[in-house]
């Protein structure tokens, strides 16, 4: 259940994710994750998300990050998932490799109703 309009929620990569609210809150009105774009194609969907906790773009890769035994030497375990961080280009980029797939078809780019007026000007859709 969403912390800020109490909708139903569905698990996706960066967690609970909302529809109506735009993303992925962790208290009541405020979101973690912004919904920017969708990249979609042959390979799966992917969002690119506002981390609104580092000021940045995210993209969360389809493959995880290779796993190593045990622990490193601070004790803590090498995290499972791939996450890039930078701008919002970049992120789109990124993607288009997970997108494709095995398939040579184009990806199709659609914005979120939550992007900006810049966020759309960069995506080519203002």
């Amino acid at each position: 259940m969403c912390p800020t309009c109490k909708g139903e929620t569905r698990d996706s990569q960066f967690g609970s994710w909302c529809d109506p609210c735009g993303g992925v809150s962790y208290k009541p009105g405020v979101l973690f994750f912004r919904h920017v774009a969708t990249v979609d194609g042959p390979g799966g969907r992917f969002p690119v998300v506002y981390d609104l906790s580092t000021s940045d773009y995210a993209y969360m890769f389809k493959d995880p990050a290779p796993s190593r035994p045990g622990r490193d030497l601070d004790g803590f375990r090498r995290p499972t998932v791939r996450v890039a961080h930078g701008s919002l280009d970049a992120m789109v980029a990124l993607s288009y490799k997970d997108v494709k797939g095995d398939e040579s078809a184009p990806p199709l780019l659609s914005v979120a109703p939550t992007s900006t007026k810049e966020e759309r000007y960069i995506l080519g859709v203002a």
